[in-house]
């Protein structure tokens, strides 16, 4: 018995994506009315609603999303292996999958506001030493959150691999487009993030609204988390329609016979 799966690249992702993005909005309806609006009187529900909260749907659905963008990579990058294609293209597109990976962590766990915090105690505990007292300077002085500045090598270095690989191995202009928005999502949430570190910057947009700081801090973030999950949405949309498109043909053959015992396995692979 033969079965030959056919995927509409294209359609696929297009649905994919609608599906996304639908969610993410429903996750942002939820939090104005059900956690903000105080749908619900028992405040351990709301918060399950809570898109500025770490333990909340919102960032679960987040660290999946993340987590399967850096499968699609990974999956780029071992079809590069098999078509052996230059090893620097090959180790850009790696790092750019243990990138997302990483992300989809650090998402569930907040390693990075942890480590930014972590220096800033190092730093002022060993404030003797010459290079403790330039990093505590530095960190004292820089007006937003630790982390900012102490990922900010790292986060740069991964930008300039998303500009690499959106140059390098995107062929179609769409999907370039989708990968450049997706990097300007990023860029955008971490100025928000940056803005909502700096003590009272949200004064003026209270005062312009006449809100109070907690709904001004709390939409702030919301609108933060929701470029995060939209630039992801763009991510896995854009390298999985890559993936899938650079297939001429997969068929899955699976093989039974009276002298030969069932087993299933990807037969073969055709490339164009």
């Amino acid at each position: 018995m033969n079965i030959v799966i056919t995927i509409d690249s294209k359609r696929t992702v297009k649905r994919m994506f609608i599906l996304l993005l639908l969610v993410e909005l429903l996750l942002v309806l939820l939090d104005g009315f059900i956690n903000y609006g105080k749908w619900s009187s028992v405040i351990q529900f709301r918060r399950i609603f809570n898109v500025a909260r770490e333990d909340g749907i919102a960032t679960f659905f987040s660290a999946l999303q993340l987590f399967a963008t850096g499968l699609v990579v990974l999956a780029i990058y071992y079809r590069m292996r098999l078509e052996n294609l230059r090893a620097w293209r090959r180790w850009v597109v790696l790092l750019l999958a243990l990138f997302f990976l990483f992300m989809a962590f650090d998402d569930a766990s907040k390693i990075h506001e942890r480590v930014g915090s972590g220096v800033a105690a190092l730093s002022s505990k060993s404030a003797s030493t010459k290079g403790s007292r330039f990093v505590g300077d530095l960190l004292e002085a820089y007006p937003s959150y630790n982390w900012q500045i102490v990922f900010a090598p790292f986060f740069g270095l991964m930008g300039l691999i998303i500009l690499i690989v959106l140059s390098t191995e995107l062929k179609h202009r769409i999907v370039k487009m989708a990968a450049a928005l997706g990097l300007l999502c990023y860029m955008s949430a971490v100025g928000i993030d940056y803005f909502e570190g700096i003590e009272n910057s949200y004064v003026p947009i209270k005062e312009y609204f006449q809100a109070r700081p907690y709904t001004v801090k709390h939409f702030l973030k919301v609108i933060e988390e929701f470029l995060e999950m939209f630039g992801t949405t763009l991510f896995l949309s854009a390298f999985l329609f890559h993936l899938l498109s650079s297939f001429k043909e997969l068929k899955l053959h699976i093989l039974s016979d009276s002298g030969q015992q069932g087993n299933s396995a990807v037969d073969r692979i055709l490339f164009p």
